[in-house]
């Protein structure tokens, strides 16, 4: 009867054992899977990070060429009126009835005028009455 005991005694000392290394190999799975998580999560947030960089750059590319066409205007519009004592509006403001939406007694209400801001003797021009004289 000693040996049955002592072969019951090994057979328990095996299956703890057993037990033992089948719970490390538990344990070794979940800190893997939860290690491959993280990498998971490290690569999409440099994804991430990757698309709003290029965005970033698209838009200071954006931005920079919308200034240079701004530079490139404002130079045509000094080029075609002359020099910066004048001032350019458009042709509705003629409009003979401003209170309504529509532009009315102006044949083009689109064009653009330019109009020199001093007098024939270099005098700068505040306002002009309704009988051309400055005030």
């Amino acid at each position: 009867m000693q040996f049955n005991t002592q072969h019951h005694q090994f057979s328990d000392n095996s299956s703890q054992l057993c037990n033992k290394r089948g719970f490390a190999l538990i344990a070794t799975i979940s800190v893997m899977v939860l290690l491959v998580m993280i990498a998971l999560a490290m690569l999409s947030l440099s994804t991430i990070e990757i698309r709003q960089s290029k965005n970033s750059n698209h838009k200071a590319t954006a931005q920079a060429n919308a200034r240079m066409g701004l530079m490139i205007a404002i130079g045509q519009l000094q080029k075609s009126t002359g020099p910066d004592q004048r001032v350019t509006a458009n042709a509705s403001i003629f409009d003979e009835s401003p209170e309504t939406l529509e532009i009315d007694g102006v044949t083009l209400p689109h064009a653009v005028g330019a109009w020199s801001t001093v007098t024939l003797d270099r005098n700068p021009i505040i306002y002009q009455k309704p009988d051309g004289a400055h005030a």
